[in-house]
């Protein structure tokens, strides 16, 4: 039998074999920690959406807010601040427009926003105390509020009817290992009082 003829040893074998155990090792964490990372970053995606549709339905309430075509007495625009935390984490308002009816017992006519354990919470008639989620993956919330000329409040506590401009800022992150960073999204509304 001639040299060409004999084929792989046994240590040629075994070092092949290492060899390629190590290289499939190495290609299958690299797998891995991308398919964790795209993961993260759909997850990320995710809940900044649902943030912003969040934010966009929130905004289009804070337009509405105080319409009184029927002249309810009593009506509040915005509450700020209703948790009384002196935090603008939390915001109430009433309007009557879903339909027109004279009361403000209809879906989104009397709502309150506010976060918990990472939700954008809501709670309106009919909706348990503890609120029902509205949004995932919210860190906070904060409101400030304007007048017509868009002077900041110092206490729109104290002076409710005077809100004109709300701004809302939302703090978003994916939940679990790798969520990524937190996000700012902001936007705000001018309250159009429709009586």
């Amino acid at each position: 039998m001639t040299q060409r003829e004999r084929g792989f040893s046994l240590i040629e074998m075994l070092t092949v074999v290492g060899v390629m155990s190590v290289v499939l090792l190495a290609v299958g964490q690299l797998v891995d920690r991308m398919q964790r990372q795209y993961d993260s970053q759909r997850r990320q995606i995710e809940v900044v959406d649902n943030a912003r549709a969040a934010l966009d339905a929130l905004v289009r309430l804070i337009r509405l807010a105080g319409n009184n075509p029927r002249g309810i007495v009593g009506l509040q625009a915005i509450t700020p601040d209703l948790d009384g935390n002196g935090v603008m984490d939390s915001i109430a308002f009433q309007s009557d427009w879903n339909p027109a009816d004279g009361a403000v017992t209809d879906p989104y006519e009397n709502i309150v926003f506010f976060v918990a354990n990472g939700k954008l919470m809501k709670r309106e008639v009919g909706d348990p105390p503890e609120g029902v989620e509205f949004a995932d993956g919210v860190e906070s919330i904060r409101f400030s509020y304007a007048d017509t000329d868009l002077n900041a409040l110092a206490n729109p506590v104290a002076a409710p009817g005077q809100i004109a401009y709300v701004g809302v800022s939302l703090v978003v992150r994916a939940a679990g290992p790798g969520g990524g960073p937190p996000l700012t999204l902001d936007s705000g509304a001018a309250v159009r009082r429709r009586e």
